[in-house]
């Protein structure tokens, strides 16, 4: 009985500093995708972005994780395909206590995997970034498959059934799908194009959301250890720093009017 009540306690750990951040991190450096024991209790590490060659890795990490949920997650990864991502976040039975980005985290890794923890660590230096993805909102999710497969949603339904799941899935955590409507091809704020020529140039691909907004707008809470570069100059150095294919900047054009986040007082 003692050492079920331990286990339970243990399954609610939560780093509470960077530093303890930093062991759960230290723990998944040898393991790229796969499930790892800290003294937080057993996490998932994805290091890598998830590609066909994984089919057979995930499923297996989908059955184990289905046995017995792991209590938090490390995430170091530029996303890759939706599918996967769902089957190990479902799998894993979010929320989950934590989730701890190791440098970067962008597109499906931030929709799914930094979506799924209750306490979410982003430590200095490491970067959130989103450029959209599927929903249940049907009109939006037109225009989206329009864009990203040039058919109508008649004729991929595939993307249409990830959205759906994408929707449950956000449910379930108390958030809006709105922080991937807001980041599909966001407008960008009208100083953006001086700031890319005063900074060297490089792709812009998506938003750094900053946590107040994530926490006003879309339902995100945990935050208190997410840092973030700052203002768009910043933030676009402190992506292009990781590579001039990603470029972040901090709040779409259409976000100012649409959620004004709260003052702190």
């Amino acid at each position: 009985m003692i050492g079920v009540v331990i286990a339970a306690l243990a399954l609610q750990l939560a780093p509470a500093s960077f530093s303890e951040a930093q062991t759960v991190i230290e723990a998944c450096q040898s393991e790229r995708l796969g499930i790892v024991s800290t003294e937080y209790g057993d996490v998932l590490c994805v290091r890598q972005s998830l590609a066909s060659r994984d089919v057979e890795r995930v499923a297996r990490l989908v059955e184990r994780l289905q046995r017995a949920p792991v209590n938090g997650l490390v995430l170091r990864s530029a996303g890759g395909r939706v599918d996967l991502w769902l089957d190990l976040i479902e799998a894993s039975q979010p929320p989950r206590s934590f989730v701890v980005v190791d440098d970067i985290c962008l597109s499906s890794c931030a929709n799914y995997g930094f979506a799924a923890g209750a306490v979410r660590i982003v430590p200095d230096g490491s970067l959130v970034g989103w450029h959209g993805g599927p929903t249940g909102d049907a009109a939006f999710m037109e225009q989206f498959i329009r864009d990203v497969a040039g058919v109508s949603a008649d004729d991929a339904p595939e993307l249409v059934a990830l959205g759906a799941r994408t929707e449950a899935l956000y449910d379930r955590l108390g958030l809006s799908t709105q922080v991937l409507q807001h980041s599909h091809r966001p407008s960008p704020p009208f100083n953006l194009t001086r700031l890319r020529r005063r900074l060297g140039g490089g792709a812009i691909t998506g938003v750094a959301f900053e946590p107040a907004v994530l926490a006003s707008c879309f339902g995100f809470d945990g935050l208190d250890l997410m840092t973030h570069p700052g203002d768009d100059a910043a933030t676009l150095r402190a992506s292009w720093a990781k590579s001039r294919r990603w470029g972040l900047f901090t709040r779409p054009g259409d976000l100012v009017t649409a959620c004004r986040p709260q003052r702190a007082r």
